[in-house]
């Protein structure tokens, strides 16, 4: 085998071994996307509930100031103070309270 036919072997297999590098790399690129991609949508999706549940939550609190920590509830645009509420009349009390 002449040097010249080995040089041609050598380049062809070293060129084969860099293309063999290059695409093991780029495919583990592409699944490391994947991953990364399915990761962040699931983040941003657990995102969404949580800020569903918490804008549900405060909702709810509606008669509860939530800077002060009291209790008041309105009626058509009248603010009860904490005591009538807490001492109301037994017929507004609910059922087995």
């Amino acid at each position: 085998m002449s040097i010249k036919t080995r040089i041609i072997a050598l380049s062809l297999m070293g060129n084969l071994g860099i293309a063999g590098v290059f695409f093991a790399l780029s495919s583990y690129q592409n699944h490391q996307q994947e991953q990364s991609s399915v990761e962040s949508s699931a983040i941003l999706y657990g995102q969404a509930w949580r800020t569903v549940l918490n804008d549900t939550f405060t909702s709810s609190l509606g008669p509860v100031q939530l800077q002060t920590g009291s209790l008041r509830m309105r009626f058509s645009g009248l603010i009860l103070p904490p005591m009538m509420i807490l001492n109301r009349p037994s017929h507004y009390r609910v059922a087995g309270g």
